[in-house]
């Protein structure tokens, strides 16, 4: 038997519900689950509040992505779904009852990206820790110059729960992308957005001042956060 993952309480109802419409047209064993909830189950470090699904752009070419967005929006549950938009040929996202949710092709972008673990009411494919921090690297910071608060703060904490995944990130990152992070943690104008609360963390000094999580992660991005500085907040 696999090892399984236990999402956060009040997902389990929203997964259970996209995972058995979307058997609709696609099996289980064609997507998988990542973001920020899939490391929060992993980690129990915040709160996390949406679901990423994701199926291989390549391998699984054929999804019948046309024929999910016009089931989504004949469904009988459709006043429960707000804020659905389509990227043709990319996938879709809307929000149930107030859960944001997305199906998306994407490339793997880590060696390993499949996790052992399966999500343990549907049995899904969840990402590798790796996976998932590359994919927040290359799509917000490096392609959106975009530094979320919980991104840093789950990179950081990253450092405590998984330090042998960190290392795995940078050896993915290519010379180029990790120069480009090193330039913007080391320029003057560095700053985390601040549209991104992280919701009930479990390490709260590394969001006060005395934790400073613009430091730690630009300690982070350039390889030199101390382990001994970090247990200080933990």
């Amino acid at each position: 038997m696999p090892p399984v993952l236990d999402l956060a309480s009040h997902l389990l109802e929203p997964l259970q519900w996209f995972v058995a419409v979307l058997d609709r047209w696609t099996s289980r064993e064609r997507y998988r689950m990542g973001g920020g909830s899939v490391l929060a189950a992993r980690w129990v470090h915040r709160h996390s509040t949406d679901i990423d699904l994701f199926f291989d752009e390549i391998e699984h070419a054929d999804m019948p992505l046309s024929d999910m967005f016009s089931g989504f929006g004949e469904m009988e549950e459709r006043e429960k779904i707000t804020g659905l938009e389509v990227y043709s040929g990319q996938g879709f996202l809307f929000s149930r009852d107030g859960v944001p949710m997305s199906f998306f092709g994407t490339r793997a972008v880590s060696a390993s990206p499949l996790s052992e673990e399966k999500e343990a009411k549907t049995g899904i494919s969840v990402e590798t820790t790796e996976e998932i921090l590359l994919k927040k690297i290359r799509a917000r910071m490096l392609r959106g110059s975009e530094y979320l608060s919980r991104d840093a703060y789950d990179f950081v904490v990253a450092h405590i729960k998984e330090p042998k995944a960190i290392d795995r990130v940078f050896d993915g990152l290519r010379p180029e992308e990790r120069a480009m992070l090193r330039f913007d943690a080391e320029s003057a104008s560095f700053r985390l957005a601040d549209d991104s609360r992280v919701l009930a963390p479990a390490y709260p000094r590394l969001l006060q001042p005395i934790g400073n999580l613009e430091s730690l992660l630009c300690d982070a991005l350039n390889r030199r956060l101390d382990a001994d500085r970090l247990r200080r907040f933990a």
